[in-house]
């Protein structure tokens, strides 16, 4: 606890780990069940649920189907993409400690 309070170990690798899965999934999931409120909260988006939702009813079954494959693989791209983020700041305080130890 005393290393943690003189700054000689780091927290946030683990810091940076719990935030990671609360963006990753609890975020997703919020704003989906959300999804409702924000709708009726927003006017903008009350709108843009009406032309989507006739935009979809529009659509043949070959291209809902590509809808939603683009809605999937944009969705696991956002992912990745928050997932290389992390990493990359994870990885450099990896290396700030490990280069601590070699000079100590």
């Amino acid at each position: 606890m005393l290393d943690i309070l003189r700054f000689k170990h780091f927290i946030a690798v683990d810091v940076l780990i719990t935030v990671y899965y609360v963006g990753a999934l609890v975020v997703p999931v919020a704003l989906w069940w959300g999804r409702g409120a924000l709708i009726k909260r927003f006017e903008t988006l009350a709108r843009l649920d009406v032309k989507v939702r006739s935009l979809y009813a529009s659509m043949t079954l070959r291209n809902r189907i590509y809808a939603g494959l683009l809605l999937v693989g944009s969705f696991l791209m956002m992912e990745l993409m928050w997932r290389m983020m992390f990493e990359t700041v994870i990885a450099y305080f990896q290396m700030r400690e490990y280069l601590e130890q070699l000079t100590h």
